[in-house]
């Protein structure tokens, strides 16, 4: 116990020396163009690095990308370092998340400022941030503009959805799709996000198309400062779910919009969350609640039937998912993929409905907006 405490004093004044050597304090440099900028050991070591802003997850990603397993994070604060150990106990992190906090949100959620210099321990990294065990039947096509970030978070995002599949499903995707990711704006004019899963009915090949450059997808980053998360890494999930929805048949005319759109969001959260640190119950909750408040009690579950309805507002999304986490409450996760065969085998979607969820739309409908004022 005692050489592990020597040890770790041994680092923690390297780490200190380094910072102060190099007039590193806390937000002092203006982060250029790439998130994290500095030399960072692809064999493992110590590097000072500058973070251009978002929340440690993301940083670690970055780092991953350029062969560095973040194991701690340290930076100076009142003349001394603070740290932050991935994984580890609360009270480890305490001093790091009580400063790094979200907005006043009461859960400490560590999200560095623009800027932030800090000192890296690195583990060796076998490669990238990517989740491997993607099926052979998917195949990517990546502009050469697109930036290493946000193809990981494109492939990271595909791959976690995939493992959810197999995982909760027992089997991810088998029909021949295509994910397409553009630089250039190309496929923007798909649908208002520029960001969409389609798919030929005849054929039954699924399509996503990505554009990088489309405000909405670089809007998403925006969300980092008061959610604590970047919603680039649900994106993906989402709308590789909608490619399973196409093959189990819930790609369908007869469907309503928010149930099509809720199930992807539904499921790309829980897919998200099951990968450790990326999104925590609060961040999620915080999100879903703030995206439902703008929209108008008018526009009801019911109203988002319709394509018309779903698309009215931006947040139908997060109701649409809050719909789900109410309808799913003391389900199986059978229920969804039960349901959508049973529409793509001839049941009507109120038949399904009352079936697999046990109560009928309307009721369910009656139900939900009695809860909705707690979204507020």
């Amino acid at each position: 116990m005692i050489a592990r405490t020597s040890s770790r004093r041994g680092i923690a004044a390297l780490v200190l020396t380094c910072l102060l050597m190099f007039g590193i304090r806390g937000e002092a440099f203006a982060a250029g163009p790439e998130e994290l900028q500095g030399s960072l050991p692809a064999t493992g070591g110590i590097s000072i690095a500058v973070w251009n802003g978002g929340p440690v997850a993301r940083l670690r990603a970055a780092a991953l990308e350029r062969g560095c397993a973040v194991s701690s994070i340290w930076v100076e604060s009142n003349g001394g370092l603070i740290g932050y150990v991935p994984g580890a106990p609360t009270v480890v992190n305490q001093a790091f998340t009580a400063k790094y906090k979200v907005g006043g949100f009461p859960t400490p959620t560590p999200v560095l400022p623009v800027g932030t210099a800090a000192v890296l321990i690195c583990q060796a990294s076998t490669g990238p941030a990517r989740v491997n065990g993607m099926p052979s039947t998917v195949s990517f096509t990546i502009d050469a503009g697109v930036s290493t970030t946000d193809e990981t978070w494109i492939r990271n995002g595909s791959a976690i959805a995939e493992d959810y599949l197999r995982n909760v499903y027992g089997g991810g995707l088998t029909a021949l799709d295509s994910i397409k990711v553009h630089a250039d704006g190309t496929g923007a004019a798909i649908t208002g996000a520029g960001i969409q899963a389609t798919s030929c009915s005849t054929t039954n090949v699924g399509i996503v198309n990505y554009s990088t450059t489309h405000a909405d997808w670089i809007a998403a980053g925006t969300f980092v400062q008061p959610f604590g998360f970047d919603p680039r890494v649900a994106v993906p999930a989402h709308e590789y779910f909608h490619l399973w929805q196409i093959e189990v048949g819930c790609i369908n005319t007869q469907i309503p919009s928010w149930m099509t759109e809720g199930m992807a969001e539904y499921l790309s959260f829980q897919a998200v969350q099951r990968r450790d640190g990326l999104i925590s119950d609060d961040q999620r909750r915080r999100y879903e609640y703030y995206g439902a408040s703008g929209v108008p009690s008018s526009a009801t579950l019911q109203s988002m039937e319709t394509r018309a309805g779903m698309f009215k507002y931006p947040g139908s999304y997060s109701l649409a998912d809050l719909g789900f986490q109410q309808l799913l409450k003391g389900q199986r996760a059978e229920a969804m993929r039960e349901f959508c065969v049973d529409v793509a085998g001839g049941k009507t979607w109120q038949t399904s409905f009352a079936a697999r969820f046990g109560q009928t739309p309307e009721a369910f409908y009656t139900a939900f907006e009695a809860t909705r004022s707690s979204f507020r």
